[in-house]
């Protein structure tokens, strides 16, 4: 059993070959997120993060970067998420302005329930979460 009944969907996201990095962030940032987000709320969004990656060292971590920004979508239940990727407007003027800038061949995502461990900078694991 999760802390959370609720959904976060995870998107890491490539952007489009031949696009851009100031591109690509500009687009998303500023025409996509005013696109989505009506229809998103009329799905009762909790929260839609973009999460825009900054230039780093690759050595920093180890590894180069393998996506230009994630996007965190938080819904009430899953049901709520999928109504939201079959709503015509979705299908029609989103699905069609992802196509302008993200790489669908290589974009990750999963749907998922959080556990909370540290909130606030305290430690407030639950215990038994059922996992």
């Amino acid at each position: 059993m999760s802390t959370s009944d609720k959904i976060r969907l995870c998107l890491l996201i490539p952007r489009k070959k031949g696009m851009s990095e100031a591109e690509f962030h500009s687009h998303w940032a500023n025409q996509h997120g005013p696109l989505v987000s009506d229809t998103l709320i009329k799905y009762g969004i909790i929260e839609y993060n973009q999460f825009h990656r900054i230039a780093h060292k690759d050595e920093a971590i180890g590894i180069p970067p393998h996506f230009d920004g994630i996007a965190e979508l938080t819904f009430q239940k899953y049901e709520d998420m999928e109504a939201f990727y079959r709503d015509p407007f979705y299908l029609d003027k989103i699905r069609a302005d992802e196509q302008k800038f993200i790489d669908f061949e290589n974009i990750v995502f999963s749907a998922g329930k959080d556990v909370k461990v540290i909130e606030a900078g305290k430690f407030v694991h639950p215990g038994e979460t059922g996992y």
